[in-house]
């Protein structure tokens, strides 16, 4: 994967009107060793300066922007991924998500999926016994399955049907295909406002 700064990546978004969904998160030590030099920006207070990689893909068959952040104290091994997203119905697609497989393999040390379900049977995907994700779609389990063991190094998957965790929903305004000021909590009641109960599949 070829990488831009953060800004760069963040003003296309902001030109085709494309949220970003903070759609992983995990843990890696050394993380520059495997993705290059991050771009470093402003500093932010208490949490220091803020690290990343920027990421732009225009494809025929794929569209996605979004950024990969580390280097937040007081926890600078912590990682954040945010990627544009769109939906299908009530569903995420997994279009954004999938692109996560061209980073290098092993970069990480722990690695999550935004769970989109509330409540009721799910597939709960698992690393080590700690949640990587919850989800009744079968290409979505299959898929943060397949992420977690390119990505993550000494990993061990394994998968079970559980009660889903109880988490706010996601609500997003789709336009133009693809996913505009997403927000969790409250449906709200505004005409255009579509809930998001799952991945895909």
């Amino acid at each position: 994967m070829n990488f831009v700064t953060p800004v760069a990546a963040s003003m296309r978004a902001i030109e085709e009107r494309r949220a970003w969904i903070e759609a992983a998160s995990g843990v890696a030590h050394g993380l520059d060793k495997r993705l290059g030099p991050p771009d470093v920006g402003d500093h932010l207070p208490g949490l220091g300066e803020l690290s990343g990689w920027g990421i732009s893909l225009a494809t025929p068959d794929r569209n996605v922007t979004g950024a990969i952040f580390t280097g937040f104290l007081p926890r600078p091994e912590s990682v954040l991924v945010k990627l544009s997203a769109s939906c299908s119905g009530d569903r995420m697609t997994l279009t954004s998500l999938e692109a996560l497989s061209a980073l290098p393999a092993k970069c990480f040390d722990r690695l999550t999926v935004l769970s989109l379900v509330s409540g009721g049977v799910a597939t709960r995907v698992m690393d080590r016994g700690e949640l990587v994700c919850e989800t009744r779609s079968a290409p979505a389990a299959a898929l943060c399955r397949r992420l977690v063991e390119h990505l993550v190094s000494n990993a061990s998957v394994a998968e079970e049907l559980a009660n889903a965790q109880h988490r706010p929903t996601l609500y997003v305004l789709p336009e133009f295909g693809h996913v505009s000021r997403p927000t969790f909590g409250d449906d709200p009641k505004t005409p255009g406002w579509q809930a998001v109960r799952d991945w895909e599949g």
